[in-house]
């Protein structure tokens, strides 16, 4: 971009770009004879034999072949190792030809098979509209764990609620039960001592006075003590 605003010669691409150089690729620059130093497409060439050889495009395309989403990887960063790899793995290609590449590749490197399904079904034009879809898709799915773990925890603690006004009526019943069998047993002995104050009458008459004034009071005593018992229960 610069050489063209400024209309540099091929003579001063060079210069600029040799001087720009650091670390291996100022090797490179040492290996070549003093006469193509300064020649932009020699230079070009030599930096290219060097770190992108010919050879190498096959290694490119089998590691974007194989790209696959990894455990802690977001998908924008995902997009963008594999649009790096389309573009070393297909370097002649149109730039056309290497988004649909890319967006396949990206498709298919996704964990979520049903993810997948609906970036498919969306037909997205390139890698960039895949990488935005695939985003929108996992924010819904994020915020659709959550409702399903509010909804979870609602219906827990609902269920809790009814456990703990289950075991309040169970409580509550057991009182209950107590006084009415108190009651029973309170009936039973009411029943008793009116038997027995009948007896005594009946036989009070053949025994004599003696025996009546001596046990009807004794009766009437356990008589009133049950009944002040039953009261104090109800």
């Amino acid at each position: 971009m610069c050489a063209l605003v400024n209309n540099w010669s091929e003579n001063q691409k060079g210069l600029y770009l040799a001087v720009s150089l650091m670390g291996q690729a100022q090797a490179v620059l040492g290996d070549l004879p003093s006469e193509k130093r300064q020649n932009f497409s020699d230079l070009v060439s030599a930096l290219e034999e060097r770190f992108a050889p010919s050879s190498q495009t096959e290694l490119y395309r089998v590691q974007f072949k194989e790209r696959r989403q990894k455990a802690s990887e977001s998908l924008p960063e995902l997009g963008q190792s594999i649009r790096r790899l389309s573009n070393l793995a297909y370097p002649t290609a149109p730039l056309d030809v290497r988004e649909t590449l890319g967006k396949e590749q990206f498709i298919d490197a996704l964990v979520d098979s049903e993810m997948r399904l609906r970036i498919k079904q969306s037909r997205p034009k390139g890698l960039n509209d895949a990488v935005r879809l695939a985003v929108e898709l996992e924010a819904y799915n994020k915020a659709e764990n959550k409702v399903r773990e509010g909804r979870g925890y609602l219906r827990q603690t609902m269920n809790d609620d009814e456990l703990g006004r289950e075991e309040k009526i169970t409580k509550s019943d057991s009182p209950t039960k107590d006084i009415a069998s108190w009651m029973q047993t309170m009936e039973k002995s009411l029943s008793t001592l009116t038997t027995e104050m009948a007896k005594l009458k009946t036989s009070g008459t053949n025994e004599g006075p003696y025996m009546l004034k001596r046990d009807i009071p004794k009766v009437r005593g356990q008589i009133r003590v049950v009944t002040i018992v039953a009261n104090l229960v109800i």
